[in-house]
């Protein structure tokens, strides 16, 4: 039996609820076929304390008829930790918390809010390559993991000029050095 870090509760057992799975520490092949007749997913917690007080959690997981797969939960404004995106590429989205975040929305700049919210007022525009200090996140919307893999919706709160809240779309980890891989995943489009 593995030790679970006091706080880290809710999140595993929202995963597991998400996923349908297992939590397994450490995750092994082997470990997942033991004792899982129904074959079911099994995940384990890979995000730091630090991480996953801020609102993010990584998880591994392990399909014992296929693949891995990593998938990151969000925790919303109530607390409730909730599915936020699943992959099995590399992700642009910072998800190391803290952490640093560049501002990638084509070319517009992007609305860095007083509150988690597209209407909410505006503390100022942040110009595409702004380097921003990202201190917590919050999920607004959830994604699925089932229905093709929806991916929910988040908000940054970041500091530096300006600071507040930045929407998670209009970002990359800084240590990218670039917008290339989430304007591959992204798109262009309209700034929150």
């Amino acid at each position: 039996m593995s030790y679970i870090a006091p706080g880290r509760e809710p999140a595993i057992a929202a995963a597991v609820a998400a996923v349908d799975g297992i939590y397994l520490s450490p995750l092994t092949r082997d470990g997942c076929l033991a004792n899982n007749p129904e074959k079911k997913a099994c995940i384990e917690l890979k995000s730091n304390e630090s991480t996953v007080d801020r609102g993010i959690a990584q998880f591994a997981g392990g399909d014992p008829e296929g693949g891995g797969f990593s998938f990151f939960m969000g925790r919303d404004a109530s607390g409730t930790w909730q599915f936020w995106f699943g992959t099995q590429q590399q992700s642009y989205r910072l998800t190391t918390l803290p952490g640093d975040v560049l501002v990638c929305a084509d070319g517009d700049g992007a609305n860095v809010r007083k509150q988690p919210q597209t209407g909410a007022a505006s503390n100022g525009l942040a110009t595409d390559l702004t380097q921003l200090r990202v201190e917590e996140f919050v999920l607004t919307s959830p994604g699925s993991f089932r229905a093709e893999g929806n991916p929910g919706l988040g908000w940054y709160r970041v500091s530096g000029d300006p600071s507040g809240w930045l929407d998670s779309r209009y970002e990359t980890d800084a240590s990218l050095g670039s917008c290339s891989l989430r304007d591959a995943f992204e798109g262009t489009g309209s700034v929150g």
